[in-house]
């Protein structure tokens, strides 16, 4: 005991006599404390408990089982990969027969192309033939382990949109021919492969979702202006934009990426293979050089905050994409994902992709709910032989359960009769009633703001 006094002594005195020593060596312990804390510490963060609770994935083997398997013999995907295998996908066949394809309203494709396109199809009958039979599967899954995180690779995402595309473009090629059959089938089964995709929680996979809807819906609205549809085809078509328009698909399609991001933070075998591969972090050096940066990063602490500040924001904005389109704009302008924390590497690099995520759904909601209730014109039509409604509140109940609202500006979507037809329209993202004008066929037009242009489809048919 008596020693043990005297070495504690011995110690202060000392410290005392060098005592800026003491500071450096009281700071470098502090330091050290600090820095073993951050490296060891694993992520309690109670965000991802109300992440789980909310039943939103939190790991990549979470978003795994958040994209449903589906029996093999209900599942489209299958079949839509044996067609993507085909030189119809493989030789970019498909790509070439969809390009640089622009009808005036009522105008039929020429003869010369429809002959071509058949042509076409016909030396690929096989692989159009697995297009349609899909459409008898009720489930979708493409095989993706979504473990793989940031290096999963989605091959099919091209193949699906070029399907869409080229299955439309047969639609308004059996429009023109007057064919009113064959053309409700080509867009049943356009639709079917856009929608291939739905339960698929990637951004980039709902957003070439949108692309194939917007595509078919255009193709559609043209051929509605060739030829007429019975009342179940009309229904059924009435009923797949319906299903397409709002919630849940944008918040699943964001909790998808949550999840991929929350794996940069806290999958240690993650953050290895980056700095190997540097693939997606192009701030760190890669290598060995990497695995210290990315060290030296977390016992800094600044991981724990870029986590945190991702966390927050990605919340909310799941939160946001939860609501329906028009209950979403009439709240304001959607959550920043933009921080100016340069320090925040992983927020900086992940989160400004996202954030057209909302004006993208916002457009297509308005789209889609303009479809559905075009369509409901056409069945008021159909069964009133051939006389069009004074107002949409005629179309309720029998053709419309609802008068769906414009998100826009949170009141009914517009309709006016036309000379020969009519039209129904969303005012669109300037929220300016333009009294249903048609954008303008030329896109550096359509990007002008000083051109007038609602959301619209228009239907004019002798």
């Amino acid at each position: 005991m008596l020693r043990s006094n005297q070495m504690m002594n011995e110690l202060m005195r000392f410290l005392g006599r060098h005592w800026i020593a003491s500071i450096v060596v009281l700071g470098f312990t502090l330091l050290a404390v600090f820095t073993i804390r951050n490296l060891v510490a694993q992520p309690q963060d109670r965000r991802l408990v109300a992440i789980r609770q909310a039943g939103y994935p939190v790991t990549l083997s979470d978003l795994n089982a958040y994209y449903p398997t589906v029996a093999d013999d209900q599942n489209a995907a299958l079949v839509y990969q044996r067609a993507f295998e085909t030189a119809l996908f493989t030789n970019k066949v498909a790509d070439d027969l969809t390009s640089n394809v622009s009808l005036m309203r009522g105008e039929r494709l020429p003869e010369e192309f429809r002959s071509e396109l058949g042509e076409a199809l016909a030396q690929h009958a096989a692989a159009c033939q697995l297009l349609y039979s899909a459409t008898n599967c009720s489930g979708s899954r493409y095989p993706l382990d979504m473990r793989s995180g940031y290096m999963l690779l989605l091959p099919h995402l091209a193949k699906v949109k070029q399907a869409v595309f080229l299955l439309s473009l047969e639609g308004l090629s059996h429009a023109s021919a007057g064919d009113s059959n064959q053309v409700y089938a080509a867009f049943n089964a356009a639709f079917h492969a856009a929608d291939s995709l739905r339960q698929e929680p990637i951004l980039i996979s709902f957003l070439v979702r949108l692309a194939g809807a917007k595509m078919a819906a255009k193709r559609l609205e043209e051929s509605l202006n060739l030829v007429g549809f019975s009342e179940s085809q009309l229904r059924a078509l009435q009923e797949r934009f319906a299903a397409a328009k709002d919630q849940p698909w944008p918040a699943r399609a964001l909790a998808g990426e949550r999840a991929f991001s929350i794996s940069f933070f806290i999958d240690r075998q993650i953050q290895h293979s980056l700095t190997r591969s540097n693939q997606a972090i192009g701030r760190l050096p890669s290598g060995f050089g990497g695995d210290v940066a990315f060290t030296a990063y977390r016992a800094s602490g600044l991981m724990a905050r870029d986590q945190e500040f991702l966390l927050d924001t990605m919340g909310r904005s799941v939160a946001f994409a939860e609501l329906p389109a028009h209950e979403r704009i009439q709240a304001g302008p959607p959550p920043s994902m933009i921080t100016s924390n340069r320090f925040l590497i992983f927020s900086r690099l992940l989160l400004p992709a996202l954030q057209p995520t909302f004006a993208r759904t916002d457009e297509h909601s308005a789209r889609m709910r303009v479809a559905e209730t075009a369509l409901g014109v056409e069945r008021f039509r159909l069964a009133h032989s051939g006389a069009l409604p004074d107002r949409l509140a005629e179309l309720v109940p029998e053709c419309l359960q609802s008068i769906p609202l414009d998100p826009y500006d949170s009141q009914p979507l517009r309709y006016k009769k036309l000379p020969r037809g009519f039209v129904v329209y969303s005012i669109g993202p300037d929220r300016n009633d333009d009294g249903g004008a048609e954008p303008p066929p030329d896109k550096s037009a359509a990007r002008s703001k000083a051109t007038p242009a609602d959301l619209t489809f228009i239907v004019e048919r002798n």
